[in-house]
């Protein structure tokens, strides 16, 4: 197997020094310099990276050595992309002795025919350091290698880069981020994973990922230069990053599927390989770090009135729908946005801006269409209170019992072994483990086959939008729902309310899932988390099972997908998070909307 290596660099830079982050600046101020979460100056990893694949481009080592260390880009599915096997940590200041950021620093072009300051080109920003002063930054750079051999030679090509910088961070024209030293030292990566291990039958772990970095999940939309981080992390992403570390690991090609074709990381993690597509991966929500229960979605049925008074309408006679002569906003209508998440166990993340750009290598100036400004999440409420994402994975039916212990085992001691990043800038985190199921904060009732309520916890594809939009009529949604449920439940199951959303999801993922040469190009439509049914003549036990395996794709989806491999034909499986729900939460009847 692979070992996590580590490089602790130490650079030594002359001040002043300036980098830009991306964050909002102050009035008065055209550039402040980055920042972390916590207000103290870093040095992006993104900008780092940056600078030292230059040089070693400068410097005329290989395009595959380049490639295998930075990875390669692409904007489209069918493009050769690839992850490089270099991670970049943002660099903090490290000497107590300059730590202050200079008042301000001011710089103006000259009018060539004057000689004096042009016109509307005066800037200030902030700087580290007066000129001359020299400051101390460290960060490291992880990366998988067979042996300290190879360790050894990928720790002196970076090395030889970081050398033959001659500065960091912006205004380097003038002088500014000078270095005038570079130390590199190499150590393994140890990591600890905190194991809570109590009384269980193995068939769930709940995990709960602290991260060290800020956090970004989501897509990129094309000709969209602004992106926001998603609050939720799918089960899609959690899985995928594991089955990305268990092929570092081993060293198998980082896109081979997790399965019994995969011989390398068969031989070191059989069980795991074996069950891996039928391990279901939960979403990941965030909480306060000091909480110890799993936040519930809010139902679509919730309703609010003015004073900030929340009520659900599920139960409701239409009679009841006005309070004080009052009409209630529903969730598209509420101002303050989700203000009463906090009662249901969510935390609310601080965020921060970060703006990067690629460069053009003829002229070093920002290439045309190429800056990006990421809205990432931080580890931290808006109070400075820690947060963490709690997530669950659940193991399929096995027919032997002591199958399920070697499972956990086995993901155990892989997540050991180095499992660190997550992301898609691959946020750093701290992981801890449970051997036992993680309480909902909102309390349920038993199911009962006369009544059930069922809240989607997370979004679920309940339907094929295709088949519907070539019908070529409008759509009744009860009947589309009506159809679903009698599906799963038989045709005794009646569907007698709901308070349901959809979204569309294209781009990407329509791409890179559904063949469009024969077709037309077709989104798939999802029915969105908090999205609430009221189900009659239910089978209790059926529906018990279901919130272990998750809400199956309707038949007529299932139908065109790879027999017994549904992921690679649609990420929208209950083995990636989706479809999980909860049976009659107490909300309803506690905050049942009566005159």
């Amino acid at each position: 197997m692979n070992t996590l290596y580590a490089l602790e660099v130490k650079l030594g830079i002359l001040g002043p020094l300036m980098t830009s982050g991306g964050g909002d600046t102050s009035r008065g101020w055209d550039q402040v310099f980055c920042r972390s979460a916590n207000g103290k100056p870093v040095i992006n990893g993104s900008h780092i990276k940056g600078k030292l694949k230059e040089a070693l481009i400068e410097l005329g080592k290989p395009q595959s050595d380049i490639g295998y260390l930075f990875g390669v880009a692409g904007v489209d599915p069918k493009d050769n992309m690839k992850k490089g096997a270099l991670r970049f940590e943002s660099f903090s200041q490290i000497d107590s002795s300059v730590i202050k950021i200079l008042d301000k620093t001011s710089r103006t072009a000259i009018d060539k025919q004057t000689g004096t300051a042009k016109e509307k080109s005066l800037l200030s920003f902030e700087a580290i350091a007066k000129p001359g002063e020299k400051t101390l930054w460290k960060g490291t750079i992880e990366f998988w290698a067979r042996d300290d051999s190879q360790a050894e030679k990928i720790k002196q090509i970076i090395e030889y880069g970081f050398k033959w910088l001659p500065a960091i961070g912006s205004t380097k024209g003038v002088g500014y981020g000078r270095i005038f030293s570079v130390q590199v030292n190499t150590f393994k990566k140890l990591t600890k994973v905190v194991f809570d291990k109590t009384p269980t039958d193995y068939r769930y772990l709940t995990l709960e990922f602290e991260f060290k970095d800020d956090l970004f999940v989501g897509g990129i939309v094309k000709k969209t230069n602004y992106l926001e981080s998603e609050t939720v992390i799918p089960g899609t992403v959690t899985k995928g990053a594991f089955a990305r570390f268990l092929n570092e690991l081993c060293g198998s090609p980082g896109e081979a599927a997790i399965d019994e074709n995969n011989k390398v990381v068969m031989d070191h993690f059989p069980n795991v390989c074996t069950h891996f597509k039928e391990i279901r991966f939960l979403h990941a929500f965030p909480v306060l770090k000091t909480q110890s229960t799993r936040p519930v979605t809010v139902p679509k049925s919730t309703v609010e009135f003015d004073g900030g008074i929340f009520r659900d309408v599920t139960l409701a006679n239409s009679a009841d729908l006005i309070m004080n002569k009052k009409a209630p906003r529903f969730h598209v209508d509420w101002k303050g946005g989700d203000k009463i998440k906090k009662d249901f166990g969510w935390a609310t993340c601080m965020t921060l801006n970060k703006t990067r750009t690629a460069i053009k290598r003829e002229t070093r100036s920002a290439l045309e269409e190429g800056l990006y400004t990421f809205q990432y999440l931080t580890a931290f409420d808006e109070s400075g209170n820690p947060v963490k994402w709690t997530t669950g994975i659940i193991f399929p039916k096995l027919e032997d019992e002591s199958q399920y212990k070697l499972l956990a085992d086995e993901f155990l001691k892989a997540a050991k072994l180095g499992w660190t990043h997550l992301g898609k800038r691959d946020a750093q985190f701290q992981l801890a483990i449970r051997t036992q199921e993680t309480e909902l904060h909102i309390e349920t009732a038993p199911a009962i086959p006369e009544k059930c309520i069922i809240t989607l916890q997370t979004d679920a594809l309940l339907f094929d939008a295709r088949s519907l939009a070539q019908l070529g009529s409008a759509l009744e949604m009860q009947k589309v729902y009506e159809s679903y449920w009698k599906e799963l439940f038989g045709d005794a199951c009646i569907l007698s309310n709901f308070y349901a959303r959809q979204k569309m999801i294209g781009g990407f993922q329509a791409k890179r899932f559904r063949d469009r040469q024969k077709e037309n190009y077709y989104p798939y439509v999802l029915t969105e988390a908090g999205s609430v049914f009221v189900l009659e003549n239910v089978k209790v036990d059926a529906l018990e099972e279901l919130q272990k395996t998750g809400l199956p794709l309707p038949e007529q989806v299932a139908a065109s997908l790879p027999e017994n491999a549904y992921w690679q034909g649609c990420p929208f499986v209950p083995e990636n998070g989706y479809g999980e729900f909860t049976v009659n939460l107490k909300w309803f009847t506690e905050k049942q909307l009566k005159m």
